[in-house]
C-alpha cells in the first residue's frame, strides 16, 4: 500500500541516558515513498514500518529544532521560537507505526501509557494535524488533536492605519489564509467571493516557490506576501499596478512577482503602504539584500521616488538610493503620501508629499527623489497617514524629534506652531524613547520608553489617551494606566477624529481605550462614553489566556483587533459585518457556511476565529 504522508518532528533534542524527548508530529501531505530526517527519523511506507533512532551528532548540534519540511526533495530544518510547545519529561516517543491508514503513538514510559500508548491519531481536513503531548503534570495532559493548519504563527504586519477590508493570517503550516472581502480577489476567493471565515489562499504558482512565507501583510483590497528565500507575493487590486505583475488587472491567486527572480533579486524587506480617496491604490517598496530600493503601484505625489508622478506595474529601481545602503524605509498613507528611509548610517531620507512640511526640508514643497534631511539622524521613523501629515523620529542616541503639522500638538513641542517644516523636539526632551506610533489622521502620537512606559500628546477627541477626558495635550504626558512599567507595544487605529489606542503588556494582557463604535475596545458594547476614556482590559479571551501579539483591522471608523495567543489561536474583536473582516464568522446564528454572510454581526468581545 502505497503511503502519501512526511512525517516531520518538532523536536527539543536533549539526551538522559539514551532517552529522546519530542514535543510535536506534524503530518504533511507529499507523495513520497521514502524519508529519512537526518538520521532522526525514517518513514518505510512500503514495508508499513517506521523508527525513530537517536539524532546524529550533526543535528544534535543545532539545538532546539521547531520543524522540518521535505519539499522538492530538499530537507529543510527551522528554528524558531519554541515557546508554543510543552517539553515532554523523562519520556520518549518509542515508535509510530501505520496500519489501515491510522497512526498510532507508543512509548515506554508507563505513565504516559493511558494517555499516549495505543493512541489512534488519524489524517483531518488538508491533511495538516499537530499532535501535543503534554507533560504529565500539566492538567489535560495527553494527545491533543488541533490541526497544525489550525495554529496561527504570525498576524499580519502593520503596514497603515488602514487596517483593510479584512483579516489575514500565517499558518503553522506556512499556508497563509485570509477572510473578509471577495472585491478584486483580495481577501476572498479567486473568484472574488467574500469568506467570512478565514480560509487557505491559492497561491498560483506554488510549486516554483523556493522559500517559506516569514511574513504576510493586507491593505484595502490586496494581500502581499514575502518569503524567506526572499520572493514577493501579491493579489488583488491592481489599478495602479501594486502587484507588480506589468498590468494593471486585479488578480485573485497569490501570484509571484517575477521581476525579482527573472533579475536575480532576493527582497530582504517588503514596506506596503495603505490606499488612496477610493480606497484601491497602493504603493509598495522592497529593500534587497544588497541595500538597494526598488518601488512601484500608486505615485500621485511622487512617493515612488523615481522622478516623476506616474504609476509603476513593475518594480523600479530607485536610483536616488542605489548607492546608500538603506536599511529600512517608512510609508504613510498612499493617498496622501510622504516616504523616509534610513542608511547604514542612520542618514535621513524623505520624499513624496511636502506641503504639509512633514518631508523636515524646510520647504513644503514636493519631492519625487529621495532628499537627504540635513543634520539629522534617525533609527526609526512613524509617518502618520492621512491629511494631517507629520513625521516622527527616533535619533541613534533615543531622542525624539518630529516635522509637520502640529495643529492639534501632535509634535508635542509644547505649541500648536503649524506646519512645522524643519525637525523639532518635545518639550522634556526624552532621551530614552524605544518605540512610536501615529494616529492616521487628528494628530494622536506615542511612543514607549526604554523603562516601558507610555507616554502621549496631540488630539484626545474620543478619550484614546486613557486620562478620562477629551482634552487635547501640547506635550508628552505620561498614561495613568496599571500596565506602566510593562508595555510591550502599544499602536492606534482609526481615522479622522475617531482614534482608538491599544497596548500590550509584557504579561500578556490586552488593554484599550478612545473610539468604540464597533465594538473594537472588547467592552462587551459598541458604545462611547466616559469609561472609554479610560484603559481596561479587553474581554472575552480564554481564562489564564496570554497574547503574544495584535493586529489591527478595518477600514475607517469600523475598527477591529486580532490577537495572537501562545498557543497559537487567533482571537478578534470589533467590525464584522459587510464582509465578516473579523473571521469570527456568522455568530447569531452560524450556518456554517464559509462564502455567506447571513447572521454577520460586530463582536463587542473577543471571539475565536474560526479555522
Amino acid at each position: 500500500m502505497k503511503l502519501n504522508y512526511l512525517l516531520c518532528l518538532f523536536m527539543s533534542i536533549s539526551f538522559i541516558g539514551k532517552s529522546q524527548f519530542y514535543t510535536k508530529i506534524e503530518i504533511e501531505t507529499i507523495n513520497q515513498n521514502k524519508f529519512a530526517g537526518a538520521g532522526s527519523f525514517y518513514l518505510d511506507t512500503i514495508n508499513q514500518k517506521s523508527y525513530i533512532g537517536i539524532p546524529t551528532g550533526k543535528l544534535s548540534q543545532l539545538g532546539p529544532i521547531d520543524s522540518m519540511t521535505y519539499i522538492n526533495d530538499t530537507l529543510k530544518i527551522y528554528q524558531f521560537n519554541s515557546v508554543y510547545f510543552t517539553k515532554i519529561s523523562n519520556s520518549g516517543i518509542d515508535s509510530i507505526s501505520y496500519l489501515n491508514d491510522v497512526y498510532t503513538i507508543y512509548t515506554k514510559d508507563s505513565a504516559y501509557s493511558s494517555k499516549i500508548s495505543n493512541t489512534t491519531i488519524t489524517n483531518g481536513i488538508n491533511n495538516y494535524n499537530v499532535y501535543y503531548v503534554l507533560d504529565s503534570n500539566q492538567v489535560g495532559g495527553g494527545v491533543s488533536t488541533a490541526k497544525v493548519g489550525d495554529r496561527v504563527t504570525r498576524l499580519k504586519s502593520d503596514i497603515s492605519k488602514y487596517g483593510g477590508y479584512g483579516n489575514v493570517f500565517l499558518m503553522g503550516d506556512n499556508t497563509i489564509k485570509a477572510c473578509g472581502t471577495g472585491t478584486a480577489g483580495g481577501y476572498g476567493t479567486p473568484d472574488e467571493k467574500r469568506v467570512t471565515i478565514p480560509m487557505r489562499v491559492t497561491v498560483g504558482d506554488e510549486y516554483s516557490r523556493r522559500g517559506n512565507f516569514i511574513e504576510v501583510f493586507g491593505d484595502y483590497q490586496g494581500l502581499y506576501a514575502l518569503t524567506d528565500s526572499g520572493e514577493v507575493y501579491a493579489k488583488g487590486e491592481n489599478e495602479a499596478g501594486q502587484l507588480g505583475d506589468g498590468t494593471y488587472d486585479n488578480n485573485g491567486l497569490l501570484r509571484k512577482i517575477d521581476f525579482f527572480e527573472q533579475n536575480n533579486i532576493k527582497v530582504k524587506k517588503l514596506i506596503c503602504g495603505g490606499r488612496s480617496s477610493s480606497g484601491i491604490r497602493s504603493s509598495l517598496f522592497a529593500i534587497t539584500n544588497q541595500g538597494k530600493v526598488y518601488s512601484w503601484g500608486f505615485n500621485n505625489y511622487g512617493q515612488l521616488g523615481v522622478g516623476d508622478n506616474n504609476y509603476r506595474n513593475i518594480p523600479t529601481l530607485v536610483t536616488g538610493l542605489q548607492n546608500k545602503n538603506i536599511t529600512n524605509l517608512f510609508i504613510g498613507d498612499s493617498w496622501h503620501n510622504c516616504i523616509a528611509a534610513i542608511d547604514d548610517s542612520n542618514n535621513l531620507y524623505t520624499w513624496g508629499q511636502g506641503d504639509k512640511g512633514t518631508l523636515g526640508l524646510g520647504t513644503l514643497v514636493h519631492h519625487n527623489t529621495p532628499q537627504q534631511v540635513p543634520g539629522i539622524k534617525a533609527s526609526e521613523v512613524a509617518i502618520s497617514h492621512h491629511y494631517d501629515n507629520y513625521m516622527l523620529i527616533i535619533t541613534p542616541d533615543s531622542m525624539l524629534m518630529g516635522a509637520g503639522q502640529n495643529n492639534l500638538g501632535q509634535l508635542g513641542d509644547g505649541t500648536n506652531v503649524n506646519p512645522r517644516t524643519s525637525f523639532v523636539s518635545p518639550v522634556g526632551g526624552f532621551d530614552n524613547v524605544a518605540e512610536i506610533d501615529v494616529s492616521s489622521d487628528e494628530g494622536t502620537s506615542l511612543f514607549i520608553n526604554y523603562d516601558r512606559e507610555l507616554y502621549m500628546t496631540g488630539s484626545n477627541a474620543h478619550g484614546q489617551m486613557g486620562d478620562g477626558t477629551t482634552q487635547h495635550r501640547t506635550t508628552f504626558q505620561k498614561v495613568n494606566a496599571p500596565f506602566q512599567k510593562m508595555v510591550k507595544k502599544a499602536k492606534m487605529g482609526g481615522i479622522d477624529d475617531r482614534i482608538y489606542t491599544v497596548v500590550l503588556d509584557t504579561n500578556g494582557q490586552l488593554w484599550g481605550c478612545g473610539y468604540n463604535t464597533s465594538g473594537q475596545l472588547g467592552r462587551g458594547h459598541s458604545s462611547n462614553n466616559t469609561s472609554t476614556r479610560s484603559f481596561e482590559k479587553y474581554k472575552g479571551l480564554p481564562r489564564g489566556a496570554k497574547i503574544l501579539d495584535f493586529a489591527l483591522y478595518g477600514v475607517g471608523d469600523s475598527g477591529g483587533v486580532t490577537v495572537l495567543l501562545e498557543d497559537g489561536r487567533a482571537f478578534s474583536t470589533g467590525w464584522n459585518v459587510d464582509y465578516g473582516a473579523g473571521g469570527t464568522g456568522a455568530l447569531n446564528p452560524f450556518d456554517g457556511s464559509i462564502f455567506s454572510g447571513g447572521g454577520l454581526q460586530n463582536n463587542s468581545v473577543f471571539y475565536e476565529v474560526k479555522f
